[in-house]
């Protein structure tokens, strides 16, 4: 992803010296360039400095799909085992790998729930990589800091993120931005999933439905069947992300962000809204705007996933559960 936005970058660059350019706003908003090559005097309206350069090999075009089923049967069994909310299972491993059970930090945390090495079963770290092992350490873990804390969940989770030891002496969650951040959203997640876990089996074969058409370039007939889930889920994020999707390979821009926003209205945390937001508005020039998703994009991100994330477009594979 690096190489791709500085070749993004030396386009734009290069654009300003072969041509003189002026730019006029359209009525939805959007700057658009009029452009006059010096050597060949002609001139021609073109939208977006992107007008010649493939947007789409630069915005992250992952369908997302809702993680209310996976790793399922594992979270249910662990649930049970140690008497921690499935739901609240699910928010940490959200927040710890995205539901990547390859995941491992700079740290060196492995899996679905970040384990440290020391965690591993007789010291086979590649067992953490396993999701039913993974996972059942983390539950432990997390159960064993709720009996720690009397059962307050609040300090039982920062302590997974900073260490019992310093929320134990100060009785509350310290003062460091990323444990008080990891709380909040691991919070949020939690109401998440336990609000929407009936309702999104309502749309997953609509979802699915969108999805297939999707990959085969039926970008249409994908967001007619979105504004049916739409209808039955309003306020899932995943959805009207898509929709940006799916009018950004249709090129309506404008379009395509206001469903952008859409989505981080319903969920804050759709990293991935945040940073098609801001390659949109760099390709149309508003540079305030593109800083601010893209400071925001990074700020969920984090340094220690950075690099993974800006590389992840390119690497995964599209799947559906």
């Amino acid at each position: 992803m690096k190489k791709t936005v500085l070749i993004f970058l030396t386009f734009l660059l290069t654009l300003g010296q072969l041509y003189s350019v002026d730019y006029f706003q359209g009525e939805d908003g959007f700057l658009y360039l009029k452009i006059s090559n010096s050597e060949k005097c002609e001139s021609k309206d073109e939208r977006g400095l992107l007008a010649d350069f493939d947007i789409n090999k630069i915005l992250d075009t992952h369908f997302l799909i809702d993680e209310n089923e996976k790793f399922s049967v594992q979270i249910n069994r662990a649930a049970a085992k140690y008497d921690v909310d499935p739901f609240l299972i699910k928010a940490f491993i959200k927040v710890e790998s995205d539901f990547n059970d390859k995941a491992c930090s700079s740290k060196g945390a492995i899996g679905l729930m970040q384990l440290m090495p020391d965690k591993a079963p007789n010291r086979k770290i590649n067992l953490l990589y396993n999701p039913c092992i993974n996972i059942d350490i983390g539950v432990k873990y997390i159960a064993y800091l709720k009996k720690r804390f009397n059962g307050n969940a609040t300090l039982a989770i920062a302590s997974y993120n900073a260490g019992p030891t310093i929320v134990q002496k100060l009785g509350a969650i310290p003062p460091f931005k990323e444990t008080r951040n990891f709380v909040k959203k691991i919070r949020w997640f939690y109401s998440y999933y336990k609000n929407m876990s009936q309702e999104y089996r309502k749309v997953k074969n609509i979802m699915n439905s969108s999805y297939q058409s999707f990959l085969k370039e039926n970008f249409q007939k994908s967001i007619i069947l979105l504004a049916k889930a739409e209808k039955i889920m309003p306020d899932n994020g995943y959805i009207y992300f898509n929709m940006g999707l799916a009018y950004a390979k249709i090129k309506i821009d404008h379009i395509s962000v206001e469903y952008f926003k859409k989505a981080i209205s319903c969920n804050p945390y759709i990293k991935e809204a945040y940073y098609n937001l801001g390659i949109l508005y760099a390709a149309n020039q508003n540079r305030v705007a593109a800083g601010k998703y893209f400071k925001r994009y990074n700020e969920i991100v984090g340094n220690k996933d950075k690099g993974h994330a800006m590389n992840l477009q390119f690497d995964r594979q599209l799947k559906y559960p």
